[in-house]
């Protein structure tokens, strides 16, 4: 059977794909599994078509208000490649947000391995537009290291989730 493109053919091909609106999986699929074409890894079937998830039609974010600060993990036991998937997913995410002056979101973002770098505070976005903090996000780099991720989590707690750091009270 010929299969198109980023995809292949299994034997017992999922009755249930992972698809552009239903990304995840579902954890028991209902219906069985027969022989077919499937999407290969990391990519999402989207009306008959493999494509990756940055081609799937996006959603409005209807979040009121947001202040998000992504934690970037560049220690060992993360691969170069996984690290730029992070940073895929993240800069995904901050497309969605409005970032402008009065914004209702704000972005943080660090990066950890066996310290804590802090690369954006929550005020970022104040001092750069939102295709500089773009930039900025793809511009980090991976770093391994040891993972001390209670030293991540004790930067986030005592640096970023401050209000001179650009936390606001009022915003979950």
């Amino acid at each position: 059977m010929s299969c198109g493109p980023r995809q292949y053919f299994r034997v017992r091909a999922s009755g249930c794909p992972r698809t552009c609106a239903e990304p995840v999986r579902l954890a028991r699929c209902p219906k069985d599994p027969a022989p077919g074409c499937v999407c290969q890894p990391y990519f999402l079937l989207h009306k008959g078509a493999c494509v990756h998830p940055s081609e799937c039609p996006r959603a409005p974010i209807c979040i009121e208000k947001a202040d998000v600060v992504f934690m970037l993990d560049s220690s060992l036991t993360v691969t170069e490649h996984n690290f730029f998937l992070m940073k895929s997913f993240v800069r995904d995410v901050v497309q969605q947000f409005y970032l402008r002056t009065g914004s209702r979101h704000r972005v943080g973002v660090i990066r950890f391995n066996h310290r804590a770098d802090i690369v954006m505070d929550l005020d970022s976005w104040q001092r750069h537009s939102h295709e500089d903090i773009q930039k900025k996000i793809a511009a980090i780099q991976y770093q391994p290291g040891l993972t001390f991720l209670g030293e991540a989590l004790h930067v986030v707690r005592t640096r970023m989730w401050r209000r001179r750091a650009g936390m606001r009270r009022d915003v979950p």
